[in-house]
C-alpha cells in the first residue's frame, strides 16, 4: 500500500486521492487473493493526466457484469469491497482474459 501511495503522490496525485486509490487497491487485492487462487500482481504508473493501477489475478473472473455498481445490502457480511473500490476511484474496469482477471483503477492527477 505504501508503494502505491508514494508512486501516485510522486506522479502528482493529491495525498487524499492517493489514499483513496490505495484503499480501493487494497479491496481489489483482497478479492484477488481470496478468489484468484492466491496469486496477484500490482502495477502502477502515471499516464496522460491520470494514475493507473492494474491488479492481475489467476482466478476465474467475476460472473456478474454489474458487480459493484449497486450498493450491497446492509445485512451482507461480505461483498462490499468492489462497490467500495468503485466509490473511491474515478474509473474501475474489470477485464477478464485467458489467464485470469485484471482490474484497472484510475484516478485523475
Amino acid at each position: 500500500r505504501l508503494f502505491l501511495r508514494e508512486e501516485a503522490v510522486k506522479a502528482g496525485v493529491t495525498s487524499e486521492r492517493a489514499m483513496d486509490l490505495t484503499m480501493a487497491a487494497n479491496e481489489i487485492l483482497t478479492n484477488a487473493l481470496r478468489y484468484g487462487h492466491g496469486v496477484a500482481a500490482l502495477w502502477g504508473w502515471p499516464e496522460e493526466g491520470r494514475f493507473l493501477c492494474h491488479i492481475q489475478d489467476d482466478g476465474p473472473g467475476i460472473a456478474d457484469p454489474l458487480a459493484g455498481y449497486v450498493p450491497p445490502a446492509d445485512a451482507m457480511e461480505a461483498g462490499r469491497g468492489l462497490w467500495l473500490a468503485r466509490q473511491l476511484v474515478d474509473l474501475l474496469q474489470i477485464v477478464p482474459n485467458s489467464t485470469g482477471t485484471t482490474v484497472r483503477l484510475c484516478v485523475d492527477r
